[in-house]
């Protein structure tokens, strides 16, 4: 018994493969063009001055947002539950941790951002970060990976910026990783403070 008995119709069949693959040729140019314009957009932005050609980035979210830092001031990624109050403190200080033998300042890295709180900060990551003999530890929500950023493939962020944490960040990657600033986080009057 063959297909043409049971009333197949090869026409409609061909006429249905031929729309299909119309319809596919349509969505390929369709993405070579989102490409083409997202290349030129990426292009058309400022290169991050003075960088190497790859850095080391620990990437990390903050609510739904996510950050990194270089690898090069990063010195531990720590799990985090708790640390010691400080009285008086300012809002963003959670408190001191004992590290080492050295008692470090441990501060909500979304509140210096000022980004929203999550409902449970007491537990995360935290991130111990250091610029010359400062160390500061940084709480945030979860660690996600280390990733070799390209300087080419980092946007400086314009003055402007709207982003609550805008004054913090270095570089934006075309993901919008935004790459932190470490010399301004570990600048902060209440870190300053704290030494």
């Amino acid at each position: 018994m063959s297909l043409q008995s049971k009333g197949f119709d090869w026409s409609q069949v061909r006429k249905k493969l031929q729309q299909s693959q119309m319809s596919a040729d349509s969505d390929r140019g369709r993405t070579e063009t989102i490409y083409r314009e997202r290349a030129a957009r990426l292009a058309s932005q400022r290169a991050l001055p003075g960088a190497s050609p790859t850095l080391g980035a620990l990437v990390f979210t903050l609510g739904t947002e996510r950050y990194a830092v270089d690898l090069r001031d990063l010195v531990e990624v720590l799990p985090f539950d708790s640390c010691t109050p400080v009285p008086g403190g300012p809002q963003e200080l959670m408190g001191v941790i004992n590290w080492r033998g050295a008692i470090r300042p441990v501060l909500s890295l979304a509140l210096v951002l000022a980004l929203p709180q999550v409902e449970n900060p007491a537990h995360g990551w935290m991130l111990l970060l250091r610029k010359g003999h400062r160390d500061v530890g940084f709480t945030v929500d979860r660690v996600e990976n280390i990733r070799m950023l390209r300087s080419e493939g980092l946007a400086v962020p314009t003055k402007n910026s709207a982003h609550p944490a805008g004054r913090y960040v270095k570089a934006i990657t075309a993901e919008t990783v935004m790459l932190l600033n470490t010399d301004h986080l570990l600048s902060l009057p209440v870190i300053k403070e704290c030494q």
